[in-house]
């Protein structure tokens, strides 16, 4: 008999307001352009894209989780505005995040232990070519939804400021993406 699997991801979580926020955006955006998936998880950066592995291994992924080895010290984060990935397949819309090296080195720092743990698991597009942003509409965004949400949006104007003090390893659990680790920065 196969083992069941688990599927997990790594990811940077605003504080509670700034979430609420975008939450309300993506909302807005499943009420007027049929794009609800986005509500399915909590806003965040994504650091080391979905992944699954055998329930056999989930204490020791909590276990290399806890342990991992980080440089970065805690940093403040800034969203300013919208973009898209407007591609006609599955269009993406994002809040786009202010450039950060602080935020790319902790990518980095995890990619590299991942890859060191998990030697098996390729690293995708999205790991290689890291382009961080915070998704609002995706998946179940039909083209011409995109075409009319990215009209209004493209111009709208977007800013948030917030300190990165952890970054979070989330499952799927019924549906739904839940936080079940938290890694702290040091100050």
């Amino acid at each position: 008999m196969k083992e069941k699997k688990h599927l997990y991801f790594i990811a940077v979580i605003p504080p509670a307001e700034v979430c609420e926020t975008i939450t309300n955006i993506k909302q807005d955006l499943a009420n007027r352009f049929q794009s609800k998936h986005a509500l399915k998880v909590v806003p965040h950066i994504t650091l080391k894209s979905p992944f699954r592995l055998p329930e056999s291994s989930h204490t020791l992924l909590i276990k290399w989780f806890s342990e991992l080895k980080i440089t970065v010290k805690s940093f403040e984060l800034g969203l300013q505005d919208f973009g898209c990935f407007g591609n006609n397949r599955s269009p993406v819309i994002y809040i786009r995040l202010v450039a950060n090296k602080s935020l790319n080195i902790l990518h980095e720092q995890v990619m590299i232990q991942f890859k060191k743990e998990f030697p098996h698991f390729e690293a995708v597009n999205a790991e290689r070519n890291y382009k961080p942003h915070m998704t609002v509409a995706y998946r179940d965004l039909l083209p011409e939804e995109f075409n009319k949400a990215w009209k209004e949006l493209e111009l709208k104007e977007f800013s948030a400021l917030f300190k990165v003090n952890n970054f979070y390893l989330l499952q799927h659990i019924y549906n739904k993406w839940e936080p079940i680790h938290a890694h702290l920065l040091e100050e």
